[in-house]
Parts: structure tokens; C-alpha cells; sequence
């Protein structure tokens, strides 16, 4: 009984190590016959081939890990042709870089170079992107850079096979969601560079009639002006809110408003002049002066000034006209001639403090807007001033 367990167990054995020799075979066969060299690899161990395979044919390389998941063998794969894929490529340690060469450029997928650039480039020739050179003449150059800041595309115009590549960035974006172009510190949400462009921004409606051209200006997604063109004239102009144009500016120079424009009543001067500005100076420009209280730009009114501040009254604040502290005051305002029938030229141009000689002056009331009259030189008012 013992003879035959035994001789049966032997024969058991012996049908398992067959099999399992008969697998092996069997897969180094169907690698054979394919015209694939296969390298089984151990954990422990690896022995590279002793020969290389068949012309046209691709040795893969089978390696196992450890439960630490390190790699036990380095291998790399090197093929001239087309590669077909149904799945992801990963690579657990991290891909450093990508480069596909060629007779007519180059193209490279790389983690980071040696300048600590991260990006895809074309044409470049070189592991440092920062120092790279021309990798085909004729060609531009690309580089897509991306880091902590943003993203940057870096662009080349065409240069020759070996020399080094100077990079413009074309345009950046940065994390902060601002945008420039021309360089990579965008100061404001959109930040133009140009060192060579004579328009920094073109706005084109591509189209024969029926749509605007223009930009509009929003406040919490309230649309509060256009500035722009419509679809029939070529003239600009300036709306806010409603279908009426606050400002047209016409393609011939013509400009027309809608409300109030030029300079309004500001104030009257602190001290009172007579006609001859109390005799320290003269003439229009002195009398100008006098105002520079109010603010650069500011002068003596004119009646047509003060006239322009009444129609303006309930448009631009803030309305001095409606000031009730003004009431009955009389203040200097300016008007030129006549001054051949009667001597009412300002005073003889705000140099006069003769009693036969006379100004123009206006009247303040806070109700009716005022009145404007002629008083003689030898008066001692403020004077009105406008801005």
C-alpha cells in the first residue's frame, strides 16, 4: 500500500512540475512566434538580455515591485513610429520630460528644465528652455510656461537651427484672474504692453450694419454707460442708460450734448477788487489769477458762464447759483467789448478804477438764478469765478 501512495504521489508530482515547465514554454513560443522578445524580470534579480532581438521587433521588459511599490529594475522604451493606447500612461515617479524630434522641429513636454520652468515647447533645441536654441531654421518657437504665478505663452519668430531663442511673452495670466499682454505683471484685470504699436486696442463689428461696436461700462452688472459706435453713423458717442445720447461726437468734429457742458459757476473771491484789481496788477491774466482758490483750470467768469450755470442748475451739482448765503451779492463777471459807443470793456480790460469807466457785474439770488448789471470801476467787489 505504501509502494503504490508512493509511486502515485510521484506521479502527481511529477504532472504538476510538467505543467507548470509546459506554461513556460508555451508563453516563450507565443512571444517567438510574434516576433517579441520577452524579459522576465524576479524582485530580486535581473539579467538583461544576451542578444538583441530580430530586426523591426520590440523587447518589453516585465518587472514586478516590492510591497513599498519601488520599481526593481530601470528600462526605456525607444521607438521609431506610432504608438496606439486605449488606457492612461502613468508614471509613478513622476515624468520628467517628453520630446518628440524630427527633421522638421521639435516638440517637448517637460516637468521642469533647468531654468525651473514648467511647460510644452516647440522648436526649442535644449533641456534649459531659458538657454535653449533654434532646433529647425525657419521655424518660430513656442513655449506654454506654467508656474505657482500663472501661465505664460512664451512666443519666438523665426530664427535659425542653433541659435539661442529670445522669448516675448505674448500673453500671461495669472492666478489672481488678471491678464497681460506683453508682459507677465498685470497691474489691473486687463494690462496692454506695446512697445511698437501705434493702437493698443482694437474693437471691429464684423458685420455690413445692425449691431454696435463699443464698450460698456457696468457697475454690479448694471449697465451704466456705452461708449461707442452705432450701426449707422461713424461718429462717437457717449450714452447712459435710456436711448438718448448724452454726447455725440461727430466724424466732422461736430460735438452735441444733451445736457450741460463747459465751465459753471464755482464761487466768489474771499476779497473785493476794484476795477483796477486794488492797483497791485493788471489785465486779464491777473484777473484770472485771482480764482486760483477754486482749483486748477478756474477764471473770472463770463455772462455767458453764468448764463450756461443757470441752464445747468438742476443737472450739475453741486448748484452754487441755489446757495442762499449769495443772496444779493454783487461779484465782477467778464465780457469784453463794447467798448467803442460806451466805456463798458471791463474796466479797460481790469485796469481801471475810474468812476466814468464800467464793468459788468452779476447779482446773486438764490430763487431766480440772478441778474446781470453794469456798475462804474470804482467799485469794490468779489469777483465770480467759473471752472
Amino acid at each position: 500500500m505504501r509502494h503504490r501512495d508512493g509511486q502515485k504521489e510521484a506521479q502527481l508530482t511529477g504532472k504538476t512540475v510538467g505543467s507548470g515547465l509546459l506554461s513556460v514554454l508555451m508563453f516563450v513560443a507565443v512571444g517567438l512566434a510574434i516576433g517579441v522578445t520577452v524579459h522576465m524580470v524576479r524582485a530580486a534579480t535581473y539579467q538583461p538580455p544576451s542578444e538583441d532581438p530580430p530586426g523591426g521587433n520590440v523587447p518589453i521588459t516585465i518587472w514586478n515591485f516590492e510591497s513599498s511599490g519601488t520599481k526593481q529594475v530601470s528600462a526605456s522604451i525607444d521607438i521609431d513610429g506610432d504608438i496606439t493606447l486605449g488606457g492612461e500612461i502613468s508614471s509613478p515617479s513622476g515624468l520628467r520630460k517628453w520630446t518628440s524630434e524630427s527633421a522638421n522641429g521639435n516638440f517637448r513636454m517637460t516637468q521642469q528644465d533647468g531654468g525651473s520652468r514648467y511647460g510644452l515647447a516647440w522648436n526649442v533645441d535644449g533641456d534649459n528652455l531659458s538657454t535653449g536654441t533654434y532646433f529647425a531654421t525657419g521655424d518660430p518657437a513656442l513655449f506654454m510656461e506654467w508656474d505657482t504665478g500663472g501661465f505664460t505663452w512664451n512666443t519666438a519668430p523665426a530664427g535659425t537651427a542653433g541659435v539661442a531663442v529670445s522669448w516675448y511673452p505674448t500673453l500671461y495670466a495669472g492666478t489672481g484672474g488678471r491678464v497681460a499682454v506683453g508682459h507677465t505683471g498685470p497691474g489691473y484685470p486687463l494690462d496692454i504692453w506695446s512697445t511698437s504699436d501705434t493702437a493698443m486696442l482694437r474693437l471691429n463689428q464684423n458685420t455690413a450694419s445692425g449691431l454696435w461696436t463699443g464698450v460698456a461700462l457696468a457697475r454690479q452688472m448694471n449697465e451704466r454707460w456705452f461708449i461707442g459706435m452705432d450701426d449707422a453713423a461713424d461718429g462717437l458717442l457717449f450714452r447712459s442708460g435710456g436711448a438718448d445720447d448724452a454726447m455725440t461726437l461727430s466724424a466732422d468734429g461736430d460735438l452735441d450734448t444733451l445736457g450741460c457742458f463747459g465751465p459753471v459757476f464755482v464761487g466768489v473771491t474771499a476779497l473785493t477788487y476794484t476795477g483796477h484789481l486794488n492797483g497791485a496788477a493788471s489785465g486779464y491774466f491777473n484777473a484770472n489769477s485771482l480764482c486760483a482758490g477754486f482749483g486748477t483750470g478756474a477764471h473770472v467768469c463770463s455772462t455767458a458762464e453764468m448764463l450756461n450755470s443757470i441752464k445747468c442748475a438742476s443737472v450739475w451739482p453741486p448748484d452754487k447759483l441755489k446757495d442762499a448765503a449769495l443772496n444779493g451779492v454783487d461779484a465782477w463777471v467778464q465780457g469784453g467789448p463794447p467798448g467803442f459807443t460806451a466805456p463798458v470793456n471791463d474796466c479797460q480790460s481790469w485796469s481801471s478804477n475810474n468812476s466814468s469807466h464800467l464793468g459788468r457785474m452779476w447779482r446773486f439770488d438764490s430763487v431766480t438764478g440772478g441778474t446781470g448789471f453794469l456798475t462804474t470801476c470804482n467799485q469794490a467787489i468779489p469777483f465770480a469765478c467759473c471752472k
